[in-house]
């Protein structure tokens, strides 16, 4: 008797390192967190302010689909891609303190691609492709998506709890 075992592979998945610790989030091998603006502007909190300010509102348990990072012509964040690559910024303010999922996906497709959560006064922090986490009710909480090879690309995003 034979016993054959097929492994099969789809997609790709793709976790960035987390900040802190010497992990290299920025991807130069300084092992910093990533900052603000790559096209040469400043960065200062309020062009960053400004992303958060134009940011797409996500419903919970809603699919948002086919998202082009380069709809709203910003590039305000380093996010996790190169610099000068544009970015398309989501938030979301919870009704339900609770777990949620955060997820994002290359358009059409079940290929984890990398999103940028945001800190409440929407300064850069942790790439991750998927994030279970705990959010409270009534806080807006802010994500950004950068084409992690530079130029345009279209996502998929959803908030969920499980």
């Amino acid at each position: 008797m034979w016993l054959l075992v097929v492994l099969v592979g789809c997609g790709r998945i793709n976790f960035d390192p987390l900040g802190g610790g010497g992990s290299d989030v920025t991807g130069d091998g300084s092992g910093s967190q990533v900052t603000t603006d790559g096209s040469g502007s400043s960065g200062t909190d309020s062009t960053v302010t400004t992303a958060c300010t134009n940011a797409m509102a996500v419903t919970a348990n809603v699919l948002v689909t086919n998202v082009s990072s380069c709809s709203t012509s910003m590039d305000l964040i380093d996010g996790c891609g190169p610099t000068a690559t544009q970015e398309v910024a989501f938030k979301f303010t919870p009704t339900v303190t609770a777990s949620y999922s955060v997820r994002s996906f290359v358009a059409g497709t079940t290929n984890i691609t990398t999103t940028m959560h945001l800190s409440a006064t929407c300064q850069p922090g942790v790439c991750q492709g998927l994030s279970q986490t705990t959010l409270t009710a009534g806080t807006t909480y802010y994500y950004a998506y950068e084409s992690t090879s530079g130029g345009c690309a279209s996502i998929d995003f959803s908030i969920t709890q499980p």
